[in-house]
Formats: C-alpha cells, structure tokens, sequence
C-alpha cells in the first residue's frame, strides 16, 4: 500500500515500471497493444521528474549549438557582407566588359542581350527567347526611369521601337 492508497492490481496490458530511468522496461509480448512510445509515456506520467531528464536531453544540445560570441557574429556578419560585395563588383565588372546590353524582367532564357544600333524590341523579344505559356499582355520598357507601354498587338502588326542601351524591358501578364 502507497502514501497515496491502495495499489492497483497490475494486468498483462499494463507495464511494470522501472526503478531507475536509464533502465528499460521488460519486452512487450507481440500481441500486446501497447507501444513503447505508450509504456515511456506511462513512465513519465508517474513519474513527473522523468520529462524533465528527456527534455534537457533534447534542449540543452540544441541551445548549446546556437550560442555564438557577440565577437564571432560580428566576424561572420562582416565576412558575408564583404563576400556580397565583392560578388556584385564582379557582376558589373562582367557586365562593363560585355559592353551596351538591354536587360529583360520576365518567362526568357537570355535576361541579357547585348545592344546593337540595329536592335529594335521585336528583333530582342526573339533573342531573349521567350517560353511563356500565354502571349504578355503587356510590354513595358523602362528608358532612363520613363516607362513605355506597349501593347503586344501593336508589336504584331508591325509597329516595333528601336532600343537604346540600358534599356529595361518587361513582358508582363
């Protein structure tokens, strides 16, 4: 008989609890329905203060690998800012030794077409390469912060622009 009254009588279905927690509980037989998910969740119900031994198990490890210096992360901050840095001054390298280009927004494979005095926007919509499932409803190309609207149907029956370099041009939905 405990403190808290009498024992219950203890069925096959209910597992003998272990004295100790490193210890594990005895096999299950295959017929029983009980996991040993189940039996663990029956140790910690009567035993509250073992939830708290499987959960700094899982926590402390977890805080222990997130905890850097203030020193440290400034260090790293620092080397990814830099490293951003010298990645975008060699895109514009790359781009400055390309020379003129038109750049397009949109379904293309090439974002990048060089300029030519001949190109005219038909003439890049073709080396741009469009793979859209549907016609852009609307062409949009944005010249020295000015946005130009063009519909696509204009473009079709002949109406096409010469481009300028550093022209942006947006096929848009």
């Amino acid at each position: 008989m405990s403190r808290l009254g009498p024992t219950p009588a203890k069925t096959a279905a209910q597992p003998e609890l272990s004295a100790s927690p490193f210890e594990r509980p005895e096999p299950v037989s295959p017929h029983s329905r009980v996991s040993s998910c189940v039996q663990r969740l029956l140790e910690v119900r009567a035993r509250p203060w073992l939830l708290v031994g499987y959960l700094s198990l899982i926590v402390l490890p977890i805080l222990a690998a997130g905890c850097v210096s203030k020193a440290t992360a400034e260090a790293r901050a620092r080397s990814a800012f830099l490293s951003g840095q010298q990645q975008a001054l060699e895109r514009m390298q790359q781009n400055q030794a390309r020379g003129p280009s038109v750049t397009f927004l949109g379904e293309v494979k090439n974002n990048l077409i060089p300029w030519t005095a001949d190109l005219t926007l038909a003439r890049a919509i073709v080396a741009a390469e469009y793979y859209g499932r549907i016609d852009p409803k609307e062409i949009v190309v944005l010249r020295d912060n000015h946005e130009m609207s063009i519909d696509p149907k204009q473009l079709l029956s002949g109406g096409d622009i010469p481009l300028q370099p550093q022209d942006v041009i947006e096929l848009r939905h």
